[in-house]
């Protein structure tokens, strides 16, 4: 069967993309891989690989949820093996396997109680993928950040207070997925010369400063959310990234030059709901490919005129703010908009041109003080429900 049949398991010639983990990529296996999946077959999974005719030509194993404390042994006779996913299982330490197969290229420990990773990580020098998350991991060796070949590290969910300044040795990274652990903070350099890094995801930490993102030049996705941040890191120009999130923060301020269409001319969706701003600045509103800007629940009182001239908006958040009014320019957004929220402010009228929005297909000025009594606010709230449909959420 395949590359070496097994009764067994499946073993066959395997190009189709690898599932994805939280903020990570798809790896795609190589079209002369030879793979072997045991996954859920139980602890007996050794006795399977071993049924296997041609283990000299297995070159990626799957022995995730088989209920093992230990990597059986019929896995370091696999002299070919590059990829290897042991995750879902109960072990507690990858001594073994970075010993007796140093050649990985891609390692998937995900969901194991590992607790910790000794120095002897340092030993898996080829490794490109390293899946490490829900590992109760507490802290990272210094020897993870010898592993120069790494694309694609995800350490989410585990318990991580402190991530060294050697992170930057780590070059070659596309991704890395450090959210949901116990940092308060990336040391200054951090980040300096992580000049392939795509995707960083930090959010659901306790971040309250970041280092400069100035080398992050080829970032496209960047997930702050749910942290402690009171300002923004120094960004500088990202001319790929497309998507930012920065809700459920403490930032007080956006300032003028930041997020600029010289900076950001790719971006396409910003969110910033959730923090104490005042203010937004009259640059942010001159992006040329904003599709999505989240607002929701600051401080606001008013909005640039600009912000009205954001043709492409397709998705416009402004609830939970102080707005008592809203602009009769917002008919400028009629081409694209689709989805409108007021909810929770202080709106006791809607301007006429608001019926003007034609594509709404979701729109919310619930906890508003509208007053319906008055015809002309009467009618633009009738004639927006019959607008919006079944997504319509009315006082």
């Amino acid at each position: 069967m395949g590359c070496g049949g097994s009764t067994a398991a499946s073993v066959e010639q395997n190009n189709k993309p690898e599932s994805k983990p939280p903020a990570s990529g798809k790896k795609e296996a190589k079209s002369d891989e030879c793979a072997l999946d045991l996954a859920e077959q139980g602890p007996s999974v050794g006795a399977a690989i071993a049924e296997s005719k041609q283990l000299d030509k297995i070159t990626k194993l799957n022995i995730s949820k088989c209920e093992v404390e230990q990597v059986p042994n019929e896995v370091w006779s696999l002299s070919k093996l590059v990829h290897l996913d042991v995750g879902e299982n109960q072990l507690t330490g990858i001594d073994d396997i970075a010993e007796k197969q140093p050649g990985l290229q891609y390692l998937d420990v995900r969901d194991n109680p590992l607790g910790t990773f000794s120095p002897a990580i340092g030993k898996l020098t080829q490794l490109e993928t390293l899946y490490a998350y829900k590992c109760q991991l507490t802290a990272v060796p210094p020897e993870l950040f010898k592993l120069t070949n790494l694309t694609d590290l995800n350490l989410f969910n585990n318990a991580i207070v402190k991530v060294p300044a050697e992170l930057n040795q780590l070059t070659a990274l596309k991704e890395l997925n450090l959210a949901s652990n116990k940092l308060m903070q990336l040391p200054a350099g951090s980040l300096d010369g992580l000049k392939s890094l795509r995707r960083l995801a930090l959010f659901w930490n306790r971040v309250l400063r970041l280092p400069s993102f100035t080398d992050l030049v080829a970032l496209e996705e960047l997930q702050l959310n749910s942290n402690q941040l009171q300002e923004l890191p120094a960004f500088g120009a990202h001319p790929v990234c497309a998507d930012i999130n920065l809700q459920k923060n403490q930032i007080a301020s956006v300032p003028e030059g930041v997020f600029t269409a010289a900076n950001f001319p790719a971006l396409t969706a910003l969110e910033l709901s959730s923090n104490k701003l005042t203010s937004i600045p009259v640059d942010l509103c001159q992006l040329p490919k904003l599709q999505k800007l989240s607002l929701g629940a600051n401080e606001l009182t008013e909005l640039p005129d600009a912000l009205w001239e954001i043709k492409t908006l397709t998705f416009l958040n402004i609830a939970t703010n102080h707005f008592e009014t809203l602009s009769d320019s917002v008919s400028n957004l009629k081409e694209n908009l689709v989805t409108l929220f007021l909810a929770e402010n202080k709106m006791t009228t809607l301007p006429a041109t608001i019926v003007e929005l034609t594509n709404l297909t979701r729109f919310s000025c619930k906890g508003n003080p509208l007053n319906l009594k008055d015809p002309d606010t009467n009618d633009r709230y009738n004639a927006l429900k019959t607008i919006v449909g079944s997504k319509f959420v009315g006082v």
